[in-house]
């Protein structure tokens, strides 16, 4: 795509407040550091503060605003209220000319009501997933359409997405499939790898490359979605506990900070031999995928991530945003039904040719330039308001 060349300098805000946000917005953020036309104002709410850093460390992200809105028991409704507070106390003198928001987190949906009442251009980076159940996942899907009434540009994954806001009533020329920006970082951390392996450093690294040697079939488990929480979560660690039985297959959890996840998953999990590990930051995550035979997960990173690394998903959920991976073969969905996380599991585990197939598939998240792509569409569209 053809760069416009443009005089004025742009002042733009980056907004994220979670660790999976943090992560696709970090080669964008990269992107620009060097440009001659544009200015980054990069603004955390400061919700994942301790999970976040290593991430903000590795990619040389530097918070320029922290709104510090994390507290003890906070609710999603405090978090889009905090959102907003903080970026108008905050933001007082800042002309910002843009404001790119991702994904569906409440952080996202607040920035993008307060950048809509402040006649900031919206960039919606992700736009367009939809499962078509405004509770499944509860609160993303509401938060992903509230988005996209306030975007000036829907920057969609896939074309299934652009369909879906095309469907909804969209401008056609506000939308650009453009892949997803979490391939962009994941490209960057495993040509970083393969470079310099030490980089993944992390208390459990030893155990894992040791099951390697010895030719175990590593499962990775991660699980957290608030609509599990309570008999379907317990029955998710049923079944995983099952599978830590088997011969030669061990289970590395790394546990979500959420207390109800923590409880359930001790409750079910104790004295079994899956390996619960505190969270992974992302370097060390992405180490453990690339050595496990499959990804057992309810996140939707993972569903974008795995496939780039032949690595099948399945989603511990009953719909998904993301029907592109389900349609493609990478993913599939059990939802909470042990029985069917068990054979499904079990086929991943005992079947080589399945689990060849499933590895070969291309990804249908992009390629890795998302993040330029996108910085040129916002290149273009902002030289036509000089």
């Amino acid at each position: 795509m053809e760069t416009i060349l443009i005089s004025k300098k742009f002042t733009l805000g980056v907004l994220f407040g979670t660790r999976p946000e943090a992560i696709k917005v970090a080669r964008l953020i990269d992107y620009y550091k060097n440009s001659a036309h544009f200015e980054i104002v990069a603004i955390s709410t400061g919700q994942h503060q301790e999970m976040m850093r290593p991430i903000l460390d590795f990619f040389s992200i530097k918070e320029d605003i922290n709104l510090n809105i994390m507290k003890p028991g906070q609710t999603v409704f405090d978090v889009v209220v905090a959102t907003m507070e903080g970026l108008g106390k905050q933001s007082k003198g800042l002309k910002l000319d843009g404001l790119f928001v991702q994904g569906d987190t409440a952080s996202c949906m607040a920035g993008s009501i307060w950048g809509f009442l402040n006649k900031i251009p919206v960039f919606h980076i992700e736009a367009g997933l939809r499962s078509g159940n405004i509770y499944q996942p509860w609160p993303e899907e509401y938060n992903r359409r509230v988005t996209g009434q306030a975007a000036s540009i829907h920057f969609a994954p896939t074309q299934g997405s652009a369909q879906n806001l095309i469907n909804e009533g969209f401008n056609k020329d506000s939308i650009y499939v453009v892949g997803n920006t979490v391939i962009d970082s994941l490209k960057y951390v495993t040509d970083q790898l393969k470079s310099n392996p030490l980089l993944a450093d992390y208390p459990e690294k030893k155990i894992i490359n040791q099951w390697k040697s010895e030719n175990k079939k590593l499962i990775l488990l991660t699980v957290h979605r608030r609509e599990s929480i309570g008999d379907e979560m317990r029955q998710i660690f049923k079944a995983i506990r099952f599978l830590s039985e088997q011969p030669d297959v061990k289970i590395i959890l790394p546990l979500h900070l959420n207390p109800a996840v923590q409880e359930a998953a001790k409750e079910v999990l104790a004295g079994s031999q899956v390996l619960i590990t505190p969270p992974l930051s992302y370097v060390p995550f992405i180490d453990v995928m690339s050595k496990c035979r499959f990804v057992l997960s309810d996140s939707g990173g993972v569903q974008e991530e795995a496939p780039s690394l032949g690595k099948p998903v399945l989603v511990l959920r009953k719909t998904t945003e993301r029907p592109e991976g389900v349609a493609a073969g990478t993913c599939e969905l059990v939802g909470s039904d042990e029985k069917l996380i068990i054979n499904k599991s079990l086929e991943l585990l005992n079947n080589d040719q399945v689990l060849a197939t499933k590895a070969k598939i291309q990804n249908p998240y992009g390629d890795g330039t998302s993040c330029l792509q996108i910085a040129n569409i916002v290149e273009k569209f902002l030289s036509t308001k000089l």
